[in-house]
């Protein structure tokens, strides 16, 4: 039986398996770490498929993407899947 690499993709993409952040991931995560941390004042960590997001790697793909302060606060926010977490940092500073 011969198995092409294409199907080898589509099978990892159907099972969320993918290695590589999305673009459209990377929007929502900048997008909510602005937020968050204008508006609640909270330091956020994401993870994206159990993988955690470097916050040099999200800064790094805005500065790439050329996207706007406003673009983060304003624009709407790009439909998202449920591989995107994002708890809270707590500091301990005991």
């Amino acid at each position: 039986m011969y198995i092409r690499k294409r199907q080898y993709k589509t099978r990892i993409s159907q099972w969320h398996l993918e290695k590589n952040v999305k673009d459209v991931e990377m929007q929502y995560i900048a997008q909510k770490q602005k937020k968050r941390k204008l508006l609640e004042d909270k330091d956020t960590a994401f993870r994206v498929r159990s993988r955690t997001v470097e916050p040099e790697k999200i800064t790094r793909t805005v500065k790439r993407k050329k996207i706007s302060e406003d673009a983060l606060l304003f624009a709407p926010s790009p439909n998202t899947r449920k591989c995107i977490q994002f708890p809270t940092l707590y500091l301990d500073f005991s």
